[in-house]
């Protein structure tokens, strides 16, 4: 009875997960165009340090907690121990916490790249993030995989 509002649920997080894209590359083109402010941030040594520090942070801690987070063994554990309805509400969540993980380690990265305009490493970051984005993106094919996985995971601990 829960099917057809699950499958409307991942096609809201899949609708989702292109307006915040669409978002991000509003504010690219915004800054490109000289609309929104560029080189807010301190253009010093120290500020350099910190900015490059924080975009290598958010982006190798953001893309491998999103790409791991539903092999996780705490968070995908629901997967394969609960009913259809149960285990589907928890893969719509762990795919909008990907998103946002995602999504936050983005604008990290345009913070850094656009606040100091002369840091290329969140070039590179955004690039990693982009790349990531490809693997995360929120459907039932990627459920019922994932429901598979951690079915078989279950079964091999308990022999």
């Amino acid at each position: 009875p829960h099917l057809p509002t699950m499958k409307s649920t991942i096609r809201t997080q899949r609708i989702l997960y292109f307006i915040l894209w669409a978002v991000i590359l509003l504010w690219v083109t915004l800054a490109e165009c000289d609309i929104l402010p560029t080189a807010f941030l301190p253009d010093t040594p120290e500020a350099a340090y910190w900015g490059s520090m924080a975009v290598i942070i958010a982006t190798l801690g953001g893309t491998f907690f999103a790409l791991r987070l539903m092999v996780m063994k705490p968070f995908g554990h629901h997967m394969g121990h609960s009913d259809e309805s149960t285990a589907r509400q928890h893969y719509i969540r762990l795919a909008a916490g990907r998103t946002l993980i995602l999504t936050i380690a983005a604008i990290c990265n345009l913070l850094v790249y656009y606040g100091m305009a002369t840091d290329t490493s969140a070039t590179y970051g955004l690039l990693i993030i982009a790349i990531a984005t490809l693997f995360c993106l929120p459907g039932e094919q990627e459920f019922q995989s994932m429901r598979q996985r951690h079915s078989a995971d279950s079964n091999h601990s308990a022999s």
